[in-house]
Order: C-alpha cells, then sequence, then structure tokens
C-alpha cells in the first residue's frame, strides 16, 4: 500500500489552501500525474477539478494559463498550455506543442477545434516558446 502525504498548497493563486494527490509516476519519474481538489469557499469544500489535474501541472497566475508536460520517449515531449479568460477558470484557447527531435508541431485550439496548426525545426536549444500566444 502506498502512503499519501497531502499538503496545503494554494493551487490555483485564490488564497485557499488546495491538495494534489499523486496518481502516477511513470518515464523514470519525469512524468508525475495528479488529481487535484481545490477548495471551493461558496460550499466549504475541495471539489475534484479537471483543469488543474493531470501530467505535471503548473499554473502560471500572471498568464491565467495551465500548464502540462509529459515525456513521450527519449527525444519526445507533450506539452499543452490551457489559457483562461481573464479573471475565470473558463478556457479561452489551449496551445499543444509535440516536440520529437528537432521537429515541431504546435496547435492552437478553441472549443476543441484546430484552428491552427504550424510545423516547424527547433533551433539549436530546442526553444518553442516563441509560438505561444501568451509568452
Amino acid at each position: 500500500a502506498e502512503e499519501y502525504n497531502l499538503i496545503c498548497s494554494d493551487i490555483n493563486n485564490d488564497s485557499y489552501c488546495d491538495y494534489q494527490v499523486v496518481t502516477e509516476r511513470a518515464a523514470a519519474g519525469a512524468n508525475t500525474s495528479y488529481a487535484t481538489f481545490l477548495y471551493d469557499p461558496k460550499i466549504k469544500r475541495f471539489k475534484y477539478s479537471e483543469l488543474f489535474s493531470g501530467a505535471n501541472v503548473v499554473y502560471e497566475s500572471d498568464k491565467n494559463r495551465i500548464s502540462t508536460f509529459l515525456k513521450g520517449s527519449v527525444l519526445e515531449y507533450f506539452f499543452e498550455y490551457i489559457n483562461l479568460k481573464e479573471a475565470s477558470d473558463e478556457i479561452e484557447f489551449s496551445e499543444q506543442i509535440h516536440q520529437l527531435g528537432d521537429s515541431i508541431t504546435y496547435k492552437k485550439l478553441v472549443n476543441n477545434q484546430v484552428i491552427k496548426l504550424k510545423k516547424t525545426v527547433t533551433d539549436a536549444s530546442g526553444n518553442f516558446h516563441h509560438l505561444l500566444e501568451r509568452n
């Protein structure tokens, strides 16, 4: 049986204690997936958040953006940036990046529909952040 140490952390930057539970560790520790429970002060309970759950989840409050990362293989990576509407937890658009070696595929999605697709080759540093609309 695996033990879990729950640590209070303000995951969504709303000044309330939230919790993440590790649901999976894979890729030699590179991929850690979480189930996230955010405190809802209106009902005074924790609620599961699909938006803040996933692999290697990070919330960037200055951009109101949730990012996730998955390592697929030695030279394969998956990134997703979920850009939220201003002062909201509703999705404005998301950006998906698949990096395989020096090849990068960028997709912008609105309502789960691809509205922009770009394939490119990365520079020597592997930097793709110039492709993101919210840098």
